[in-house]
């Protein structure tokens, strides 16, 4: 962590198959796309990782294959970024992860189809963001959600069944947002 690291790409090849906690944060890392010709994203040697942190560095997108490989991980740290954008693969290799934290980014939606492989999430930061609208059933794929937290993003409105499917939801902080009705629950 804090280093000046500007990029990993296909030649930053990570082997390391026992390794279990990498933290990669305060670095200047503007994409984890392994560039052409590569033919292995970064994170494939990892096969044992389960608490991975990017946060704090500059990056603007997660593509599909930017998290290839990182089939045991647990948590992962992408606050304190630029992101503006996840593709809809983009944590589909994730099954595993039940903590992600997305928090002081700037998008500006939550991406319905970008939840779907992320069965085991039980806790999502969307905080700090710049999302406007959240759809209905938005987060309906999370059915182990318990946590969610969608604080100080701007003037927002909340969809009726937005939180449709959300069984085990206990924790919902909606605080410094200009929300002025709440959906049925």
């Amino acid at each position: 962590s804090a280093n000046r690291l500007r990029r990993l790409s296909g030649e930053t090849q990570l082997w390391l198959p026992q390794l279990q906690v990498l933290d990669l944060s305060q670095n200047r890392l503007g994409s984890l796309s392994p560039g052409q010709g590569a033919s292995f994203g970064v994170f494939e040697g990892l096969g044992s990782l389960r608490h991975l942190s990017l946060a704090g560095n500059r990056l603007r997108r997660i593509r599909e294959g930017d998290l290839a490989g990182l089939v045991q991980l647990n948590s992962l740290q992408l606050s304190d970024n630029r992101l503006d954008g996840l593709a809809e693969d983009a944590f589909a290799s994730l099954a595993s992860l039940e903590s992600l934290s997305l928090a002081s980014n700037r998008l500006a939606y939550a991406c319905k189809a970008c939840w779907r492989p992320l069965r085991s999430l039980y806790s999502l930061d969307l905080s700090g963001n710049q999302i406007g609208l959240i759809q209905s059933e938005n987060f309906s794929p999370l059915w182990n959600l318990r946590k969610l937290f969608l604080s100080k993003n701007r003037a927002f409105r909340v969809s009726e069944h937005a939180f449709v499917g959300l069984h085990s939801l206990d924790t919902l902080k909606l605080d410094g947002i200009s929300l002025t009705k709440l959906p049925a629950m």
